[in-house]
């Protein structure tokens, strides 16, 4: 367990006091943040589609241990991930073995300055839309300028210091993470042990796409693709960065056609349909050989309409 004391001061309540509602509100937005967060690390993706598992709910919870007398001052206690969910935390895809020593109280914090403050981890996984919001939504429970949040971490000593300024900018951060939406990618396909949820498809130009399989395909259909080419569709979320954190995959088939990354708004029909229409888009000019029948012109004619 480790020990922590927040802080509200300069609220317009009487003296060492705070509502029940607004502090109910403060721990339930950062409970928010840290299982978003946890999310983010794990299957990458803060809001996930699909029921939250219940032991990743608790393990981002933590207890109210005291509140000191005539003062706004929590003491909170919260526990270490790698001891509340050891078996989610070891190394894989979204190299979560970071949160290994976190809580979701430095998890949390973590996480607002991060928004707030810019910084990101280099592949700029800490941040998706949905997290951004969160902790905007975090930010509205300040009521005034001159309202401060002190997060204090006992052993360390560490002492970070939030007010309702340092949250003015994330509605424009939001804007600047785009939108999920439907890709297809292709390439070889490995999924990594520990997890048959979770693998990534190397395309043809060596780039890295991390997926996750959907609902709509189970484990045992993944694993029949294992070591080989193939085309995916799914949907697409983006980091901070504004780069493809991972893809959500719906659709998987054999083959990949020659396509590394291919974005589309909507996806229509079968993988072989959208493939089809990929190859006519590439097809070459045939315009010029209109009217034309074998034998009315030379094979070398022939040959230079069609690579034309």
């Amino acid at each position: 367990m480790k020990e922590y004391q927040i802080k509200l001061s300069g609220i317009a309540e009487e003296q060492g006091t705070i509502s029940a509602t607004r502090m109910s509100a403060l721990l339930a937005a950062l409970h928010e943040i840290a299982l978003g967060a946890l999310h983010l690390s794990l299957i990458g993706q803060s809001s996930p589609p699909s029921r939250v598992k219940p032991e990743l709910k608790a393990a981002a919870d933590f207890t109210i241990q005291s509140l000191k007398p005539g003062s706004t001052i929590l003491e909170i206690v919260a526990s270490p991930f790698g001891e509340t969910i050891p078996e989610f935390t070891k190394p894989d895809l979204f190299e979560p073995g970071k949160l290994h020593q976190e809580t979701p109280i430095s998890l949390a914090v973590r996480t607002i300055n991060s928004s707030v403050g810019g910084s990101q981890d280099p592949e700029g996984f800490e941040l998706d839309k949905s997290l951004v919001k969160k902790v905007a939504k975090f930010g509205e429970l300040f009521h005034s300028t001159g309202e401060q949040l002190t997060i204090s971490d006992s052993a360390s000593g560490q002492v970070v210091l939030f007010s309702k300024g340092d949250f003015s900018r994330l509605s424009l951060r939001e804007k600047e993470i785009p939108e999920s939406r439907m890709v297809f990618a292709a390439g070889l396909f490995d999924v990594f042990e520990w997890s048959a949820e979770q693998g990534t498809i190397k395309t043809a130009n060596d780039g890295i796409v991390k997926c996750r399989l959907s609902e709509a395909i189970s484990r045992e259909q993944a694993k029949q693709f294992l070591g080989q080419e193939v085309t995916i569709s799914g949907k697409a979320s983006y980091n901070a960065s504004g780069n493809i954190a991972f893809v959500q995959i719906d659709k998987i088939s054999l083959g990949s056609d020659g396509i590394s990354y291919l974005p589309k708004g909507e996806v229509d029909g079968s993988i072989e349909q959208e493939i089809q229409k990929h190859r006519a888009q590439r097809s070459p000019d045939y315009s010029a050989i209109v009217g034309m029948w074998p034998g009315d012109e030379t094979i070398e004619e022939l040959l230079a309409g069609l690579s034309a």
